[in-house]
């Protein structure tokens, strides 16, 4: 089973030398596993250390801990160390990692520290820590200074800054154009600022005219906000995994523009979720305001949530290893490969968001369009292949009865009401889904048949080891 302790709680464990503990951990933001010491005799690795340290830095700050061997686990997000991989104290040379991060790393990190931890038993193997603290405002943004390219060669510049002066045009160094950033884009004030200037067009538009068109949405224009958002995403040209609800009723969100700290928005940016790790709505980033009729959170290339002022919902993420097919043996010859856990949990996690939205709306509509659309799912030649058995299962396992889509493209959808249950909600989507792929209902995985219909069983996510 997955276990989850603090990087406080990660520290006491390795200076207790209990190791083995490390076994079920699971990485996360703050948090970096990596098997062995970096290899700083090459510049790739220099280039690796400097870049793992400095995302640390420009974010909430960390730990790298070297020594645990982990893999990726179909039941959950999050590399999950599986072993301890110890190695000797001289492997890593503490002096030489902070000359590497201070001639490639500017402005200077000065509060990096590196400690090896030894077994219990006081042996000559243990695991080494890279504390990184989050970069102070004043300082950020830490900036590597060289880069590798694939052949392991460092490249002229990492990147050029070019600014046009009098009747030529000259290149900024990494120190100028850090002296600029720092003193003319604070982080905190840009922050501060935007905040204010969101929360004050959030105002004018709640003070607009609400008045509600008499027209439902309709299927070009649903179409076309889905199409949107996977652009928005920057997922128009890799594998999409796409879900919208559309109200069948007009209808308005009248708190999604009014403040930053209003419940639908809060909601928003915290979406529901089962468990740690689990396979959420949650892309991490604060929301802003795209238009007049439209608020959206996006992390670029990987998911994006969008509420619309007259009640459309869409999510989108990537269809690929990275969301949808997470941890699967997907390969050109077989197409691929659908994680039906991710699947059922983002779906119910969806209905489960849509319902809470709506009474944030007014009129709460009695009917909504519940939608599914997998885009461009090809890999190669091959269309992707949906199994109807638990992960965990061998029929699961060893790839048996799994059935490829007939297209690369495939949507489905129901008439739902958000007075129904999610489970119910879920199930239904689920449903179409499955018999799309050959599937009769009583085949769609962690769910439950009840008289006519089904309901999908939450639980069984959570049972299912992550």
């Amino acid at each position: 089973m997955t276990k989850n302790l603090s990087n406080d709680e990660v520290l006491t464990l390795v200076k207790s030398g209990n190791h083995s503990g490390l076994i079920g951990l699971v990485e996360r933001e703050e948090l970096e596993f990596k098997k062995a010491p970096y290899r700083l005799e090459e510049d790739r690795q220099k280039n690796e250390l400097a870049k793992g340290v400095t995302a640390l830095a420009n974010a909430a700050g960390g730990l790298i801990l070297i020594g645990a061997r982990t893999r990726k686990d179909p039941t959950h997000q999050g590399d999950e160390v599986i072993d301890a991989c110890l190695h000797e104290r001289a492997l890593v040379d503490q002096r030489q990692y902070l000359d590497v991060l201070k001639s490639w790393v500017y402005p200077p990190l000065t509060e990096v520290t590196i400690d090896w931890y030894p077994g219990s038993t006081g042996g000559t193997l243990g695991v080494t820590v890279i504390s990184v603290p989050a970069a102070a405002d004043e300082k950020c943004p830490y900036l590597v200074t060289k880069l590798t390219d694939d052949d392991g060669k460092i490249k002229g510049i990492l990147f050029g800054c070019f600014v046009r002066h009098r009747d030529g045009v000259d290149s900024l160094s990494v120190e100028e154009l850090h002296t600029r950033i720092r003193d003319g884009l604070r982080f905190s004030e840009v922050s501060s600022m935007l905040g204010n200037l969101q929360e004050t067009l959030g105002q004018l538009i709640a003070r607009s005219n609400q008045s509600l068109s008499d027209q439902v949405i309709s299927d070009k224009v649903q179409g076309e906000r889905m199409m949107r958002a996977v652009i928005a995403a920057g997922l128009n040209a890799k594998p999409a995994y796409v879900l919208a609800v559309f109200p069948s009723e007009p209808c308005q969100i009248p708190s999604l523009f009014q403040s930053r700290h209003a419940d639908v928005v809060r909601i928003m940016e915290d979406p529901p979720k089962l468990r740690p790790n689990g396979f959420n709505l949650d892309t991490g980033e604060t929301s802003r305001i795209v238009s007049m009729d439209l608020r959206r959170t996006v992390s670029s290339e990987y998911k994006l949530l969008e509420i619309w002022r007259d009640g459309a919902i869409v999510f989108v993420a990537r269809g690929d290893h990275d969301f949808l097919c997470h941890a699967t043996k997907s390969e050109e010859s077989s197409g691929w490969r659908i994680n039906n856990l991710v699947l059922a949990e983002s779906v119910f996690l969806f209905a489960t968001f849509a319902v809470k939205v709506f009474d944030f709306a007014s009129p709460k509509p009695q009917k909504f369009k519940f939608a599914l659309w997998f885009r461009d799912m090809k890999l190669g030649e091959k269309t992707c292949v949906l199994n109807p058995n638990p992960l965990g299962s061998l029929k699961w396992d060893y790839h048996m009865e799994g059935r490829a889509a007939q297209a690369g493209d495939i949507s489905v959808c129901v008439d739902s009401s958000p007075n129904d249950a999610p489970e119910k909600l879920a199930f239904d989507l689920l449903g179409e889904v499955y018999t799309s792929f050959g599937f009769e209902h009583d085949r769609v995985p962690y769910a439950e048949l009840r008289g006519n219909g089904g309901v999908i069983k939450p639980e069984l996510f959570i049972k299912t080891k992550g």
